[in-house]
């Protein structure tokens, strides 16, 4: 998918659906004294479709925060999101296999960077004077740039080395995850990162540079010494 901004419409233009083949209903449950969830879906293999513990943690704090009104006994969550035509996905199984799409989130002031995606969580008829204002948001994973000595010793025109956020990573190379919840409409523009095959560290990624910069980057070579 090539990189391009979302914002070229104002906000007024921008089209958003909420999409894909299954919501979720997290609740607390009192009879097992826990976070659950639901799923509707039509999907073969429902049972393959797993939330992550940490995920279900992360989510079930977002959901204390909400559940001090009464009015909210459970939220909704879903696995697309579109936005001006672009789908974006974040989804524990699909064909077989998790499906978390990256995407470059403006965070005002520090900038705009990388971000995976977990899950969507709709907060859309909570009331306005919740901790968090009505809205769409996503369950994300976010990536600073990776400034290590060993990266800057690696030159390339089409990669751009990352380090995913995180609170730890075991000896065994289990990463606990740090999430962020964040509104969609700091969606900025899609984004492909791939692991750093090769890399020591578990949270170490390469953005590809778009497609549409290829070029550029190319005419600059041509003129160099």
């Amino acid at each position: 998918m090539d990189t391009h901004s979302l914002e070229d419409s104002s906000d007024d233009d921008v089209e958003v659906v909420n999409t894909g083949t299954t919501s979720v209903k997290f609740f607390y449950s009192r009879q097992s004294g826990g976070y659950s969830y639901t799923i509707h879906s039509q999907m073969k293999a429902k049972w393959k479709f797993k939330l992550d513990k940490q995920l279900i943690m992360f989510i079930g704090k977002v959901f204390d925060l909400l559940s001090i009104d009464d009015s909210i006994t459970d939220i909704t969550l879903f696995t697309e999101h579109k936005r001006n035509g672009v789908i974006f996905r974040g989804t524990p199984f699909l064909y077989d296999r998790p499906w978390r799409d990256w995407v470059i989130i403006d965070w005002g002031k520090e900038g705009k960077l990388p971000a995976q995606i977990h899950i969507f969580v709709n907060l859309d008829n909570i009331p306005e004077d919740s901790v968090y204002s009505p809205g769409i948001y996503a369950v994300v994973e976010s990536a600073k740039p990776n400034a290590t000595s060993q990266e800057r010793k690696i030159r390339s025109d089409l990669f751009k080395p990352f380090l995913k956020e995180h609170k730890g990573i075991s000896r065994n190379g289990e990463i606990t995850r740090k999430y962020h919840l964040v509104d969609t409409n700091s969606f900025y523009a899609p984004a492909i990162l791939i692991p750093d095959i090769g890399n020591a560290n578990k949270a170490a990624y390469l953005q590809l540079v778009p497609r549409s910069q290829w070029k550029d980057s190319f005419i600059q070579w041509l003129r160099e010494d």
